[in-house]
């Protein structure tokens, strides 16, 4: 609902109401408040704003506070979060995302995995069942307001591998300079390289490259010199080269 309701609902007036939203402009634009979004405010006796805390994620919320002068001013606060090292391993019996998920974790590890071997592996074909990996990876953890932590999402990925009909393919994380860092191989090599195996993360190829092809509108054979990539609309696409 929307935040004037929800505080009227409460039975704060409409000034009050006013004075937050006047307040927080520059900061919360509360048009545009999204379920789960929430909210606590502490009054005076007087109905006068004391504090009034605006959460919009997990990490990030907006203080409006008042000072021993009467005058408000706003607060960003996003929250630190600590890393913990944790290793998963699997056989895939499926898929690779299937597996990684029945594990416990969560589909962004999976896409990350899969984008620090993207220049090596084409997840969507080369997959088979019996595939093994391991992975090293960070795990973020936020502290609450009562000081216990609660997972977020998981970090970077340090080291992991990949085995199967493909190869072995193996990638550890290391940093050049502080905040900058890449993915290299056991023998020091950068895992980049000129092309990607492929220009976005698609669900099927709809129509692979031929030189007669059977048109599927104009019902005509004529070559077909490319690949098309079936996935949901907004998928993002990358160069295969730089």
């Amino acid at each position: 609902d929307a935040l004037a309701s929800l505080l009227a609902a409460r039975g704060i007036s409409a000034r009050v109401v006013n004075q937050i939203v006047s307040e927080m402009r520059g900061y919360v634009d509360f048009r545009f408040s999204q379920p789960g979004d929430s909210y606590s405010l502490v009054l005076a006796g007087d109905s006068q704003v004391e504090s009034f805390r605006y959460r919009i994620s997990d990490l990030v919320h907006y203080d409006l506070v008042r000072d021993r002068d009467g005058r408000y001013e706003v607060n960003r606060t996003e929250a630190e979060l600590a890393p913990h090292q944790t290793m998963i391993a699997g056989i895939v019996e499926t898929s690779l995302y299937g597996s990684i998920t029945a594990l416990g974790a969560s589909a962004q590890l999976a896409d990350d995995f899969t984008d620090v071997f993207s220049y090596d592996v084409d997840f969507s074909r080369m997959s088979r069942v019996g595939d093994e990996y391991r992975i090293l990876y960070e795990r973020l953890y936020r502290t609450d307001d009562a000081g216990d932590e609660i997972f977020v999402r998981p970090g970077r990925i340090l080291a992991a591998r990949y085995s199967g009909r493909g190869g072995e393919h193996t990638a550890v994380y290391y940093e050049t300079a502080e905040g900058e860092g890449g993915y290299y191989r056991p023998d020091g090599s950068s895992v980049e390289r000129q092309f990607l195996m492929a220009p976005l993360r698609y669900s099927r190829i709809s129509s692979r490259y031929s030189s007669a092809r059977r048109h599927p509108i104009l019902k005509v054979t004529r070559p077909h010199h490319g690949i098309d990539y079936a996935a949901p609309q907004g998928t993002p696409v990358f160069a295969v080269a730089r």
